[in-house]
C-alpha cells in the first residue's frame, strides 16, 4: 500500500486571537533581559501546539499549484526512511538526535502549508468580527475562505492568505456561470467539499444522467408543534411523498475501479468509492453496465442501440466509451455549465482532479461497537439484553495475564495487521504498550498489570454507557444498480428487490436473513429498519 504522507497547517482558537487583537504576529522573547519582541516561528506554534496535520484535499493542492510549492515524493521518502531507521536503531548518540531533527525539519519545511489555517470559533462575535476583517498571523493577513460539513460540526473555519484568496476561489469555482441561481448555504456546502481528505485517481471517461425521482405511500411519525412548555404531538400517518430513487449514488466499470485499486496502491479492487471533483460527491459501486446493456437488452432494442444514453445535457452517449455514470444528484452544480465539455475542460485549466475520499476495504470487520442511540431504539425485554450483553461479557472475561495473545488483541484492537502493527511501533507514543509487544515477559510487571486491569475498567464502564460489542460493521449502502440501468436505458423501474429488501454478501455467508440497520448519527427511532436479506 503506498504512503499517504500528512501535510501541516497551523490551527488557532478565536479566543487565542482576541487575545492578541487579531494580530498574532509577534512574541515576547523572554529569554531576553529586556524581554523583547521577535516575530513567531514555526518552532514556536510547534512548542504551543499550535501545528496539526492535514490529509492532501483538493484545497491544499490549489493552494499548492497557486505558490509553486513542489513536492518531491522520492526526496520526502528518503527522509522518512532515513529518520525512522534512526529512530529503532539502539544507538542514543547526540549526533543522532541532531540528524533526526534536521530530517524531520526537512520534512516540515516540505510539508507545511503556511497560506492555509483554520480557527476554532468559541463566540459568535468573535467570528463576526474575523469574518469581515480577518486576522494577522506571523506577518500576513487571513481571510475566510470555506467552512465544509465536518469542519461546521466543530465550528471550525478554513481561512487563506489574503493575497491567494481570489484566486483559489476563482480555480475552485471552475469557471461556472456566477449569475447561475444558487443559495448561499448550498454553495458553502458545495464549496467546503473541496476540503475533503482525499487521494487522486486516474480520471475516468464518464457522463452524468438525470435523477429518477418517484412517489410512494409512506408510513411516518408527523410532528405537530406545540407551546415551548409541551412535548410536540406524534401522529402516525400515511403520507405520498417523492423519494430520489439513486440520491448520490453512481457506477464505476469493472477496469476503472481496479485502476483505481492500483492508484490508491492497494492489492486488491475496492468495490465502492467515494468520490469528489469539481462541486461533485457521492458514492460509486463497481457493476458491468455494458454486459447488463448486452445481456438485458437483448431482443429488446437493436443491437447499435443497445448502449445508448442520453445524458443530462441531452446528448447521446455511448456507454462502451464510458468508465463512470454519475446522476445529477452527485454533480451538484452541472448546470453551470454549458456543456459537460466546458466542465471537464475547465477542471483540467483549473487543476481539479478526481479524488477518492473513502473506499471499501479489502476485508469487512467481523463486529462493532454499539452506542446508546443505536440501543435505545430497539424493543428489548430483559433476556433480549442478557443476549446482546454476552459477547462483550465473555469479551472481557477473556483477558488475562495467561493468555498473552489474548490480551494484546485487546490491547490492540479488531483489524490490525502487520503494516499497521509497523506503523504502531513506530509512531506511537505508547511506550508501555510497544514495550509489552516486543517483550511479552513485561506480562509479570506490575505497571503492567495495573494498565491493562484500567483499561479492562474503562471498558467495562464504557459497555454500561452502550459502548457493547455485538456481530455487526459499517457497510455502504447502494441503490440497485440494475434498476438503475433499467432507468437511464428507458426501460421500466422494477428493479431485482422488494419493499423492505436488501442484499449483503457478507450476511449471506452468515446465513443471516434479517439485519437490524442504523445509519450513523441516528437521530430517531425511523432511522431503525430490520430488513430482509434476499438470497
Amino acid at each position: 500500500m503506498s504512503v499517504n504522507r500528512l501535510f501541516y497547517t497551523v490551527k488557532l482558537t478565536s479566543s487565542l486571537l482576541k487575545e492578541y487583537k487579531y494580530n498574532l504576529s509577534e512574541i515576547t522573547d523572554i529569554t531576553k533581559a529586556n524581554k523583547q519582541k521577535r516575530p513567531i516561528t514555526f518552532e514556536d506554534c510547534l512548542k504551543a501546539g499550535l501545528i496539526i496535520s492535514l490529509s492532501d484535499s483538493q484545497m491544499l493542492k490549489t493552494i499548492r499549484d497557486i505558490t509553486n510549492h513542489d513536492i518531491d515524493k522520492e526526496l520526502l521518502e528518503e527522509w522518512y526512511l532515513e529518520r525512522d531507521r534512526l529512530k529503532k536503531s539502539k544507538n542514543n548518540t547526540q549526533k543522532k538526535r541532531r540528524r533526526i531533527k534536521e530530517l524531520q525539519n526537512k520534512i516540515y519545511d516540505m510539508m507545511y502549508i503556511p497560506e492555509y489555517i483554520t480557527v476554532v470559533m468559541e463566540d459568535v462575535k468573535d467570528y463576526e468580527r474575523i469574518f469581515k476583517k480577518g486576522f494577522k498571523f506571523m506577518g500576513r493577513k487571513y481571510k475566510r475562505i470555506s467552512c465544509s460539513a465536518s469542519q461546521a460540526r466543530v465550528s471550525t473555519i478554513a481561512f487563506v492568505t489574503e493575497d491567494i484568496k481570489d484566486e483559489v476561489r476563482k480555480k475552485l469555482d471552475n469557471g461556472r456561470d456566477l449569475s447561475h441561481p444558487l443559495a448561499a448555504t448550498k454553495y458553502n456546502a458545495y464549496f467546503g467539499l473541496y476540503s475533503s481528505a482525499s487521494r487522486p485517481v486516474t480520471k475516468p471517461r464518464y457522463c452524468i444522467v438525470p435523477d429518477y425521482n418517484s412517489h410512494q405511500d409512506v408510513t411516518l411519525d408527523y410532528a405537530i408543534e406545540t407551546d415551548w412548555e409541551q412535548d410536540d404531538i406524534l401522529e402516525e400517518r400515511i403520507i405520498d411523498t417523492e423519494f430520489n430513487r439513486f440520491d448520490g449514488c453512481g457506477i464505476v466499470s469493472p477496469s476503472m475501479a481496479e485502476q483505481w485499486g492500483k492508484d490508491l496502491g492497494e492489492d486488491y479492487t475496492p468495490c465502492q468509492f467515494v468520490l469528489r471533483y469539481a462541486f461533485t460527491k457521492g458514492l460509486v459501486s463497481i457493476f458491468d453496465f455494458v454486459e447488463w446493456c448486452r445481456d438485458e437488452l437483448e431482443g429488446i432494442k437493436p443491437e447499435e442501440e443497445k448502449y445508448l444514453i442520453t445524458d443530462i445535457y441531452g446528448k447521446t452517449i455511448d456507454l462502451r466509451e464510458v468508465d463512470v455514470i454519475l446522476t445529477e444528484s452527485m454533480a451538484k452544480m452541472w448546470d453551470s455549465w454549458e456543456s459537460q465539455e466546458s466542465f471537464e475542460d475547465n477542471c483540467i485549466k483549473n487543476g481539479i482532479e478526481w479524488r477518492i475520499t473513502k473506499y471499501t476495504p479489502k476485508y469487512d470487520k467481523e463486529c462493532s461497537t454499539m452506542n446508546y442511540q443505536y440501543l435505545q431504539t430497539l424493543k428489548l425485554n430483559d433476556e433480549d439484553i442478557k443476549n446482546i450483553c454476552q459477547d462483550t461479557i465473555e469479551y472481557l472475561q477473556g483477558v488475562t495475564y495467561d493468555n498473552k495473545e489474548y490480551a494484546l488483541l485487546f490491547l490492540m484492537g479488531e483489524g490490525m495487521d502487520e503494516e499497521d502493527l509497523k506503523k504502531f511501533i513506530i509512531n506511537s507514543d505508547n511506550y508501555w504498550l510497544k514495550s509489552l509487544i516486543l517483550d511479552d515477559n513485561l506480562f509479570n510487571d506490575k505497571y503492567t498489570k495495573e494498565k491493562i486491569r484500567d483499561m479492562i475498567i474503562r471498558k467495562i464502564e464504557l459497555a454500561c454507557l452502550g459502548r457493547i460489542v455485538v456481530n455487526g460493521n459499517y457497510q455502504f449502502l447502494i441503490a440497485d444498480p440494475f434498476a438503475f440501468m433499467q432507468f437511464i436505458t428507458g426501460q421500466e423501474v422494477t428493479g431485482i428487490l422488494d419493499d423492505g429488501e436488501f442484499y449483503s454478501q457478507f450476511w449471506e455467508k452468515k446465513g443471516v436473513k434479517e439485519i437490524s440497520c442504523q445509519r450513523s448519527p441516528l437521530c430517531w427511532r425511523a432511522e431503525t429498519v430490520i430488513a430482509k436479506n434476499k438470497f
